[in-house]
């Protein structure tokens, strides 16, 4: 098994809570985390899981492809946030990063490849 972890310093936590709160996320978690019925099935998408933690509070949603739902306010604040996340985060470099150190290969996430790694 492959994995990576980073620290997240204060600057990068700050820029990510910034856009946590200007796009009002813990109120679409709290809110939708249960009943996500309008949001339909797509076949293919990424997945996107929002925690929020506090010493007394912890609340999770998970949400498939949000970027597919463009009639969806509350999916299209979750793709725009995660899209202005990874922008100013550099994340893109930092899985590059990541997926270069892996073996040539294929690799599968619940029986379908994610990840495929040529050079």
């Amino acid at each position: 098994m492959y994995h990576s972890e980073m620290p997240l310093d204060t600057a990068a936590a700050r820029i990510a809570y910034t856009i946590f709160q200007k796009d009002s996320l813990l109120q679409i978690i709290s809110r939708t985390r249960e009943d996500k019925s309008e949001w339909g099935l797509v076949d293919d998408g990424a997945p996107i899981i929002i925690e929020y933690v506090t010493p007394t509070k912890y609340i999770r949603g998970s949400y498939w492809a949000p970027g597919a739902f463009k009639e969806i306010n509350d999916a299209i604040k979750i793709d725009k946030a995660v899209d202005s996340i990874t922008k100013q985060l550099d994340l893109e470099k930092k899985w590059d990063a990541f997926t270069s150190t892996l073996p040539v290969g294929s690799y599968l996430l619940f029986g379908y490849i994610s990840i495929e790694v040529f050079r």
